[in-house]
């Protein structure tokens, strides 16, 4: 006897099927089994199948000078910036653009709490972790604690529901 595949694949065919008998006996629609078939898909995607590679995440040190800081944050185009102490795999917190813009007495504004998670972690357990924890940025880590990426609570999100556009997204993109 052969093995028709992992039983996971096979649970998820299964479903396939019975969404396109639905639709074709008006049951549902297309709408509705692309979202059932995204959430299938987002149970089975891991923390590294979603992330922002290492080379691409945009930090900044702690100890850069605070009015130099603002600039890089100003001149960013991200609202949320990983602020680091001796390089990218020692992150100690996140600066949010708000804080940037709200902060007035010289120093650094205090720094918003990040997740690290390891990149095998299930993308639905690190979407449901930062949202019981109120925290809208994860450090990826590989087995030796080093960074090798980045999630923000709106990358899995756009990951369950297809592209959120916002006011700071390009027209057309």
């Amino acid at each position: 006897m052969t093995n028709a595949g992992p039983p996971l694949a096979e649970g998820r065919d299964a479903l396939e099927d019975l969404l396109r008998e639905g639709e074709l006996e008006g049951v549902g629609d297309a709408g509705e089994s692309a979202i059932i078939s995204g959430v299938v898909d987002f149970s089975e995607k891991r923390a590294r199948d979603v992330m922002t590679p290492r080379d691409e995440i945009f930090h900044l040190e702690k100890r850069v000078p605070v009015i130099e800081l603002v600039a890089h944050v100003a001149q960013a185009k991200y609202s949320r910036v990983p602020i680091t102490d001796g390089g990218l795999d020692r992150v100690v917190g996140m600066l949010h653009a708000f804080d940037v813009l709200k902060w007035d007495d010289g120093a650094l504004p205090p720094l918003r709490r990040v997740v690290l998670a390891p990149e095998a972690t299930v993308a639905s357990e690190l979407l449901f972790r930062m949202l019981r924890e109120r925290v809208h940025l994860a450090i990826i880590q590989d087995a030796s604690l080093r960074t090798v990426g980045l999630v923000t609570l709106e990358d899995l999100l756009e990951e369950l529901v297809g592209d959120i556009r916002d006011e700071h997204d390009e027209p057309g993109t």
